[in-house]
């Protein structure tokens, strides 16, 4: 009696995906094969799109190669091997590809078996056991090349499928952020996705490589997080657990919500009482829980309370995305991204997302980015500009969050966002990066302390008809400006350091609270940075001081203006509702350094002595 051949277990969209993919283009056609660490389990496949093939060979490009880097960096999949297609006939891997296992093998000395998977179309016989049909013309033939004392040999591998896909689809959900992600999870590894459809409007679900032996764990985020529990029937067929589990949860749900009748009150059929209903387990207290995976290296520094948090976050781009990466790692439960703009190619080099996310929506592709790291994370998403959200909706936005981070090159929407933020109470941290990311800055607002526009001197504020707008933080883009992204990072560390500690309320513990307790009680509201030598201000005023070079802050001081519609004098502050009011030229003439008013035809006598304010460029 033969053996029984060792399982490769793929899931069901990796699955259709490679056999879409290869068979809309003539053989030979090739991609890579992700999976879990350690374990015969593929979860994703990479399709080589460019690269150079002939009817009879097939050579990954070196793009390939850094995809599978960045997925290896941003998730838990790894490296598992190669598939690409052959000519029909010829199921099998040919002598070449053996050789070029055997490379693989030995570039990849940490493998001890390389998929090696082979496509072929059209169909005239049964599959065997190592073989399965997919759309009734592909065959997809699974084996295992391995280095031994006489060379490379293979192993015929019995795939198995792992029907998420179909098992997400037959219970009326479908996956918002496209594929799922292998995360993982106290060292479990578990396929996450987020779904959404029969009754859920913002769930997770986390499938073991066992699935459907065992349960997905169902993670519900309408109102606070929990986790649904799924009676799981072995007596059904596999691929409608999942619907029948869920039936069961909802059937559950409406129990617990319909009214009960006292124990005393009128008898049931035959004349029984029903039983009382005894109440209902008392909530655990998430405000006290710790979050291991999150905090168990901030311990002391950040609260746990940090999970009931929501961050708005206006600009995904390398700012705004490296801001809310931080939040989430730190613990924040909720977030909600805007942004009208999607993944480019040149982004790549300044955010953090991936090849496979050039064409998606920037909000959807850093959500999906957020959840990779907790699936736990609550992400709310509008794909838009400030301009374009109705002011009544944006400022409810607002009102729900705990922190808005302004990261936008727009400066309209700054200072929009800045009045909605201070007259709704809500803390909010604006970070901007100077041209060619020379210097950059930071400008936190709460109640009681001065506004945006008033930390600025109001130079930033938009001009008048008439007169000529700079290139600057109110008008530049930074994705057209050049400049590091170390830099850029650097002043959006920083940012993000003190939204965190924004973040923190009283009685939240956490050492990061006081952070900010000096710089609110001297007003220092600004914090500008210089990331190269000699920079505007920087050298004149840390010039004598020794051991200064590159890599310099300063704290500024400010204090709210009483005629200031959003900070200033209660009586005289303005509803972001209305439409703002231009500035008037006297307002201007107030604010601007004797060489700001002469870049915009102004004059003014204000006295020379003074310091200028830093004239910055541009934000992502």
């Amino acid at each position: 009696m033969a053996a029984p051949l060792p399982t490769l277990r793929i899931t069901d969209y990796a699955l259709q995906s490679l056999v879409e993919a290869l068979g809309s283009r003539a053989p030979e056609q090739g991609g890579a094969l992700l999976g879990i660490r350690g374990a015969d389990v593929v979860t994703t496949f990479l399709h080589d799109v460019d690269a150079p093939v002939t009817a009879v060979e097939y050579h990954n490009t070196d793009a390939l190669g850094r995809q599978i880097r960045q997925i290896e960096t941003e998730t838990e999949a790894r490296f598992k091997g190669i598939v690409h297609s052959h000519p029909r006939g010829m199921p099998h891997p040919s002598s070449q590809d053996l050789y070029e296992y055997g490379r693989s093998l030995v570039l990849n000395p940490g493998m001890s078996q390389y998929l090696a998977v082979i496509v072929t179309f059209g169909t005239s016989r049964p599959p065997e056991a190592h073989e399965v049909i997919v759309d009734g013309n592909a065959r997809v033939s699974c084996f295992g090349a391995r280095s031994g004392r006489d060379g490379v040999g293979l192993v015929r591998l019995r795939p198995r499928q792992i029907p998420i896909m179909e098992a997400v689809r037959r219970a009326g959900l479908r996956f918002t952020e496209g594929e799922p992600v292998l995360v993982d999870i106290d060292g479990t590894p578990m396929i996450c996705g987020q779904v959404e459809g029969a009754g859920y409007d913002d769930a997770s679900l986390l499938f073991s490589a066992d699935f459907p032996a065992v349960p997905p764990l169902l993670l519900d985020f309408a109102g606070a997080a929990q986790e649904e529990p799924l009676a799981w029937d072995l007596r059904v067929r596999p691929v409608d657990r999942l619907t029948r589990a869920l039936e069961a949860a909802r059937d559950y749900h409406r129990f617990r919500s319909a009214p009960h009748r006292p124990a005393d009150g009128p008898a049931g059929p035959a004349g029984i009482d029903p039983a009382p209903v005894p109440p209902p387990a008392p909530e655990p207290d998430v405000t006290a829980a710790a979050e291991p995976p999150l905090f168990a290296r901030t311990g002391g520094i950040l609260s746990t309370r940090l999970r009931e948090r929501r961050a708005l976050v206006v600009g995904a781009g390398s700012v705004g995305s490296y801001v809310a990466e931080v939040l989430a790692r730190s613990g924040v439960g909720a977030f909600t991204l805007v942004d009208p703009d999607r993944v480019e190619p040149e982004n790549l080099g300044r955010c953090g997302y991936l090849t496979a996310d050039v064409g998606r929506s920037k909000v959807d592709a850093l959500a999906g980015r957020l959840r990779a790291i907790n699936p736990a994370v609550r992400v709310d998403r509008h794909a838009a500009a400030v301009d374009d959200l109705d002011r009544a909706a944006l400022l409810t936005e607002v009102q729900g969050a705990d922190l808005v981070v302004a990261a936008t090159d727009d400066n309209r929407a700054q200072q929009r966002l800045n009045h909605l933020a201070y007259w709704s109470g809500t803390p909010a941290v604006f970070i901007g990066v100077y041209a060619r990311a020379a210097g950059g800055e930071v400008i936190v607002t709460y109640p009681g302390g001065p506004c945006w526009q008033c930390s600025t001197g109001n130079a930033r504020i938009d001009r008048a008809p008439g007169v000529r707008r700079g290139t600057d933080y109110a008008t530049g883009r930074l994705e057209a400006e050049p400049g590091l992204l170390t830099d850029i990072h650097f002043v959006s560390a920083a940012g993000a350091k003190l939204g965190l500690a924004l973040l923190h309320g009283d009685g939240d513990g956490g050492g990061l609270r006081a952070f900010l307790e000096e710089p609110r009680q001297r007003h220092m509201a600004t914090v500008a940075f210089a990331m190269v030598p000699r920079y505007e201000l920087f050298h004149r005023v840390l010039g004598r001081v020794p051991g200064q070079y590159a890599f310099q802050s300063i704290w500024m001081s400010a204090q709210p203006q009483p005629e200031c519609p959003v900070c200033g004098e209660p009586a005289g502050r303005s509803s972001p509702l209305a439409a703002p009011a231009p500035p008037s030229t006297e307002s201007l003439l107030r604010h601007l350094t004797p060489d700001q008013a002469a870049q915009f035809g102004l004059v003014t006598q204000r006295p020379p002595a003074e310091q200028p304010t830093l004239n910055p460029a541009g934000a992502d």
